[in-house]
């Protein structure tokens, strides 16, 4: 019963070591997606708010009409914040060592962005004409630094996915190990299962084959023969009824004589 509840519990034990390294596998799945496939699809929103918000401007610029123009500015405002929160959404996502360095990168930037933004707001809500809007040097300016923004932005695409494909270098490295650490245990546990069956049929055969041979020996007269084990299961009573029962034979054999 011993052998078998070992068998057993190793048997479980290999289950339960593939659940929780399944587990595992799958959690790091889950990072990695949220992690890296969501930091990528972050950066790239808001690279997108960020060309709108240029677009709104040169909008307001072409605009003639001041309150078509103004009203485009009011577009731009509403970029600019969206820019703006979602850089605050994309340092969820670089928490690496990585990722703080390029968010150090593209903080003086986004900073000037940020600034030349505001001040280009400013003159879009003012009664400046658009005219005098398009020859002035804020305009030059936040077009050189959105340029420079946008880029930072598509370094920060570039590196999110590195990041993800290395992330899915590690999730396969990591199934694998699991693969390969599964196939161990459910080799150790076939080896370990087949010698302790054999063992248990050792335990059987063994003194079953003794049994067998000292009853040959005793229906050929012989009955000083016997058994050279001793056990208390019911193998052990089988063998106690047989000497029981030579005994007694040899008894009779000398009261009739």
């Amino acid at each position: 019963l011993v052998i078998v509840l070992t068998l057993c519990f190793l048997i479980a034990g290999c289950g339960l070591y593939g659940l929780y390294t399944t587990s595992r596998f799958n959690n790091l799945i889950d990072d990695m997606y949220s992690s890296e496939v969501r930091g990528i699809s972050s950066v790239m929103q808001t690279n997108l708010d960020a060309i709108y918000t240029n677009w709104a401007m040169l909008a307001s610029l072409l605009e003639d009409d001041l309150q078509k123009s103004q009203a485009y500015g009011e577009d731009m405002a509403r970029g600019v914040e969206a820019v703006r929160k979602g850089m605050d959404h994309v340092r969820e996502f670089f928490v690496t060592p990585e990722g703080k360095r390029l968010l150090e990168q593209i903080q003086p930037t986004f900073a000037s962005w940020s600034k030349e933004a505001d001040t280009m707001i400013s003159i879009l809500r003012s009664d400046m004409s658009s005219e005098d809007i398009r020859n002035g040097q804020d305009r030059r300016r936040f077009e050189k630094v959105t340029a420079e923004f946008a880029a930072k932005l598509k370094e920060f695409v570039a590196a999110k996915s590195d990041m993800a494909k290395q992330a899915s270098v590690d999730s396969t490295s990591e199934y694998n190990h699991t693969v390969v650490y599964i196939l161990i245990f459910i080799c150790f546990a076939v080896v370990a299962g087949l010698a302790l069956g054999y063992s248990i049929a050792r335990l059987i055969t063994v003194p079953l084959g003794q049994i067998v041979d000292t009853a040959k020996k005793i229906s050929e007269g012989q009955l000083d023969v016997r058994t050279s084990f001793q056990r208390r299961d019911e193998i052990g009573v089988l063998n106690d009824s047989l000497q029981t029962m030579v005994a007694s034979l040899k008894v009779k054999i000398e009261e009739a004589t």
